[in-house]
């Protein structure tokens, strides 16, 4: 068969983010198939599938099936001139022609595994808002040792879908409504999350398709297809978090996000490494801290509800994650020294950070 160079190249980095480097079996293979004039690459980690199609330079009659180590086949395909490339699996091998120069790289002994076909209900949702969404929250996901941590827990019911991400320190909510009836849930592990990101990032007017059923998910877009397996587990119990503290407090969300970084400087160079948000004028929020080699104070303009006085002690590291996806004028909802802080900006978006003791 043959193919131009970049759109080759463009389908093998499509799918090999999830190729693992180190194995030797088919999981750090790409499967090539060319049927019906359509090249189709694939990798698989077991737990997510990439699949990109490509069409071919010119007709090919022809059938080819075969799967090759995906690094090695990037690095040549890489290193290639700018020109049209010749491909054709002759026993155990497959070759690469350009002009001059040959390759044979090595087939894969083992099958490359088969996807199920999912027979489901489809979601049809605008592509970048669904990247936004997922974006927005994966600020929230950690490694952590609770399995049904690593991941967003996605829940689509009532027209709308839900993205949550949490690691026990704080949490992030988002919602992306929807125009068709259908409804699942399951929780994306973050391997699956930052591959979606990954591949939607340039991603402007085009649809996704979602197709979930029991335990996997499946999402179409420009000729790529991501499949999923759901985490195990039942997600935690987070909508009783995500209420509206009595004291609200109105500010603009640069000028919060310039102020935190200011006094995180300092707030680094002390033991427990906190920022302290408190009441000062009424028309200023304090944001502050101490450390061994000095202090800081930081005053910023903004509206609140009450008088009452307030103190509490937040990461900042954990506070500007979210900060960073807010825009414009946002609301901090407070109660307490003990109770988590809740941020919005009048959208879908919504954060909560657990407090540290002071």
């Amino acid at each position: 068969m043959k193919i131009e160079k970049m759109e080759l190249l463009r389908g093998i980095k499509s799918v090999m983010g999830v190729a693992k480097k180190n194995d030797v079996d088919i999981t750090d293979c790409v499967n090539l198939s060319v049927e019906d004039n359509e090249v189709v690459l694939k990798a698989t980690d077991f737990t997510t599938s990439i699949e990109s199609k490509l069409m071919l330079d010119g007709f090919f009659n022809e059938t080819m099936n075969c799967s090759v180590n995906c690094k090695l086949f990037h690095n040549v395909i890489n290193k290639m001139p700018q020109s049209i490339l010749e491909l054709e699996v002759d026993s155990d091998v497959l070759k690469i022609v350009c002009g001059k120069i040959n390759f044979e790289l090595a087939i894969c002994n083992s099958e490359f595994p088969t996807s199920e076909k999912l027979d489901s209900e489809e979601i049809v949702v605008n592509g970048m808002d669904f990247a936004n969404c997922l974006t927005s929250v994966m600020v929230a996901t950690a490694d952590v040792s609770r399995p049904i941590l690593n991941g967003v827990f996605i829940n689509a019911e009532n027209k709308s879908i839900e993205f949550v991400a949490t690691d026990g320190y704080r949490l992030a909510t988002n919602k992306l409504d929807y125009s068709v009836e259908g409804k699942f849930s399951g929780i994306l592990p973050n391997k699956s999350v930052s591959e979606i990101v990954r591949l939607t990032k340039d991603i402007c007017d085009e649809d996704i398709v979602i197709i979930s059923k029991e335990d996997r998910i499946r999402l179409e877009f420009n000729n790529v297809i991501i499949e999923s397996i759901y985490q195990e587990g039942n997600y935690i119990n987070y909508k009783h978090l995500v209420n509206n503290n009595p004291i609200c407090i109105e500010i603009d969300s640069n000028s919060l996000i310039s102020s935190v970084q200011r006094v995180s400087l300092l707030a680094k160079e002390g033991q427990k490494k906190y920022i302290v948000l408190s009441n000062s004028d009424d028309e200023l929020l304090s944001i502050s801290a101490i450390a061994e080699i000095g202090e800081c104070i930081d005053n910023v303009v903004c509206n609140k509800n009450t008088d009452e006085t307030f103190k509490i002690a937040l990461n900042p590291s954990f506070l500007l994650d979210g900060l960073k996806s807010l825009m414009g004028n946002i609301k901090l909802f407070l109660k307490d020294s003990k109770s988590p802080v809740f941020f919005s900006s009048g959208d879908n978006f919504k954060y909560l950070v657990l407090p540290v003791s002071m």
